[in-house]
């Protein structure tokens, strides 16, 4: 049993994607890559595929949305968005985790990588690309047993010069994003406790206190037998809405951090993450 956690003061780096694949022009001149190049677009991820690598023809910067759902057993569970099987589902699923690729994340959820052998993170809905803009990316269901899968996501991204076109103005200041991560900051609460069911368990309950949308990313470190990686988890939490995550630890090394806040209908992610610990 883990007796203390151990923050780390910030991630070297956290990765964060977005997908596209075959486009119907693409299909109809019959264009064959090993990575699928498209345009900037809402693309549909397989739950009956593992890893599935894309190339953009235009580099994307952002996901805006996730539709769509996905099941880890279709003859079990009604489908479910890029969070996954969560709640009594995510329960009952978890004497089977030993066919989840990445057992701190919740069965179906969805998963996304730069390339092979890169660090992968977890996304449930709108987020920035901290990096910058991307051309090459990867993502999957979180399940290895993927014969009894259904349905898929529907995986919403913009491209880098629709978002930022040259004879437009800058967005934003970098001031502005901090002080809007920093108000971020300001409006939530953090607890921790053991789940008393399990002695490995750690539950995490995010609370919102202000009247404005808050993005929230989670990353843990696990433990491989080559070495150890993160695995990240975004999403958002409406005003006055508090969440519980269920957390299995390798090491007990873990962040949680404000990436960005909406007051608006329009979301707007924060580029300068704020450390909420």
């Amino acid at each position: 049993m883990i007796h203390g956690i151990r923050h780390r003061r910030r991630l070297a780096a956290v990765v964060t994607a977005a997908f596209a694949r075959l486009s119907a022009a693409t299909a109809l001149t019959g264009l064959l890559l090993a990575a699928t190049p498209v345009q900037a677009e809402c693309v549909e991820v397989s739950a009956s595929e593992g890893w599935q690598d894309f190339a953009f023809l235009i580099p994307v910067d952002r996901i805006s949305r996730i539709m769509g759902g996905w099941t880890v057993d279709k003859a079990s569970y009604t489908p479910v968005g890029a969070g996954g099987h969560v709640g009594d589902a995510g329960k009952k699923l978890e004497p089977f985790s030993t066919y989840k690729y990445d057992t701190t994340q919740p069965f179906g959820a969805l998963l996304l990588s730069r390339g092979e052998g890169a660090p992968h993170l977890a996304v449930s809905g709108p987020v920035w690309f901290e990096s910058g803009p991307m051309h090459n990316l990867r993502m999957r269901i979180n399940d290895t047993g993927l014969g009894d899968n259904d349905g898929s996501l529907s995986v919403c991204f913009e491209a880098a010069s629709q978002a930022a076109p040259a004879s437009a103005p800058p967005a934003a200041a970098p001031a502005d994003d901090t002080q809007a991560c920093s108000s971020a900051k300001s409006c939530i609460s953090v607890c921790d406790r053991w789940n008393e069911e399990s002695d490995t368990e750690l539950l995490t309950t995010f609370a919102n206190g202000c009247d404005k949308r808050i993005y929230l990313r989670y990353c843990h470190e696990i433990e491989h037998e080559d070495g150890t990686d993160w695995s990240c988890y975004d999403h958002a939490l409406s005003p006055g809405e508090r969440q519980t995550q269920h957390t299995f630890f390798a090491t007990g090394r873990w962040e949680w951090e404000a990436i960005g806040s909406s007051d608006t209908a329009s979301d707007s992610i924060c580029r300068r993450k704020i450390q909420l610990r």
